[in-house]
């Protein structure tokens, strides 16, 4: 699961290695890569129901889950409400809430200056086959109302996660270590790795 706007292209160098080992699916969340989107209400508890309805209709059971950003946000929402189809997560640079305490007040300063021309001028270079230039303004709008305030998990969420989660960060990420720190401790089977000399992307 990619993060906040990339696309499963993102992931081009990691499959070839996961296929050794696994079937690999990725996808492109709403608005992103060569998927659709519709001017509605965007959200990590909705992408994550994609997941589930993807799985579904590739008769997936249960799946190991590797997210990055938003798609290790989706991860948790995953293991918080479908414990049952994830087996275990992986979450790179991801958080439960948003807040300075989360996440470095420059970065949210960043997303606020989003408009339709950075992120038009965005997706035009990273995007191929893209669909929505036409409703670049919704999206664009949408995105950052959900960056802004999402995720809204609790401590007590994170209790309820049953599957094994292994949380990874840089040591210069744009997610704070402590806020990183609270994610290993407090779910039930945490694994966290710190990578030095490393940041977000």
């Amino acid at each position: 699961l990619h993060g906040s706007l990339e696309s499963m292209a993102d992931w081009d160098k990691q499959i070839p290695e996961f296929a050794k080992h696994f079937k690999v699916v990725a996808l492109d969340n709403r608005g992103h890569g060569q998927s659709t989107f519709t001017d509605r209400k965007l959200d990590y508890a909705l992408m994550s129901e994609d997941v589930i309805a993807l799985m579904a209709q590739l008769h997936i059971d249960s799946a190991y889950i590797v997210g990055f950003g938003d798609g290790g946000i989706i991860g948790l929402y995953l293991g918080l409400n479908h414990p049952q189809k994830i087996r275990k997560l992986v979450a790179i640079g991801a958080n439960y809430k948003v807040d300075t305490t989360a996440v470095y007040g420059q970065v949210l300063d960043k997303v606020k200056a989003w408009d339709d021309d950075k992120v038009f001028t965005y997706v035009r270079n990273n995007f191929k086959g893209y669909q929505n230039f036409g409703q670049i303004t919704q999206f664009t709008q949408r995105m950052k109302t959900m960056l802004l305030t999402e995720p809204n998990l609790s401590i007590n969420d994170l209790k309820k996660i049953k599957c094994p989660v292994l949380f990874i960060a840089g040591d210069h990420d744009i997610i704070k270590i402590d806020h990183t720190n609270a994610m290993y401790e407090n779910v039930q089977e945490g694994s966290m790795c710190i990578v030095p000399g490393s940041k977000h992307y």
